[in-house]
């Protein structure tokens, strides 16, 4: 199977604003990298009946999303779409604790609703196996537990990484605000 066929398939869902199925795609595309023939603990790719060794274009265009993404947040961290593309790069990298991060980044920029479903989601369908993350909501959807260990560092990793930002965007009120909201919710230091 092509993983690229799909990253693209994600990228057209991402731009019609489907982010379930763009996070799907893109669950598909790692699960397809992750499944090719390793030598030497590097990919290989088929390519006439020979094998090429090398990084696989999955994981090269998402070193370079990451990259773009990580640009586009230090010149405009309010742009949730930045994050989306980070996380999504983390994602096909196989770094789903590092999607998690970016995710939480751009929440406390940018109070996204999305990005919280997003959280969510990578929570339950790719994380799922930390237990505590998700807590049932009271006759809805279960919604992120600020008391669970992964979560808080998540979110004090992702403040951590923020205020720098802000900081350096000379934004002193955001930085000492988003400091002090992420110590209180999430006990960070």
């Amino acid at each position: 199977m092509n993983s690229d066929a799909f990253l693209q398939a994600a990228d057209y869902y991402r731009a019609k604003g489907a982010y379930q199925r763009e996070l799907e795609l893109l669950l598909h595309t790692q699960s397809i990298v992750q499944s090719e023939p390793r030598l030497d603990g590097r990919q290989v790719r088929r390519v006439g009946g020979r094998a090429f060794r090398g990084v696989p274009a999955a994981r090269r265009r998402g070193r370079k999303r990451g990259r773009r993404a990580t640009a586009a947040i230090g010149r405009a961290p309010r742009t949730a779409e930045s994050y989306r593309l980070l996380a999504a790069a983390s994602l096909v990298e196989g770094k789903p604790e590092d999607a998690a991060i970016a995710l939480f980044e751009g929440l406390f920029a940018t109070a996204d609703v999305d990005l919280r479903s997003k959280l969510e989601t990578l929570y339950r369908d790719v994380l799922g196996g930390k237990g505590c993350a998700l807590l049932a909501g009271p006759g809805g959807p279960p919604r992120i537990n600020p008391s669970c260990e992964i979560v808080r560092r998540h979110a004090c990793s992702a403040a951590a990484r923020l205020i720098p930002v802000y900081t350096q965007l000379e934004r002193q009120g955001l930085a000492i605000q988003l400091q002090r909201n992420s110590e209180a919710a999430f006990g960070c230091q």
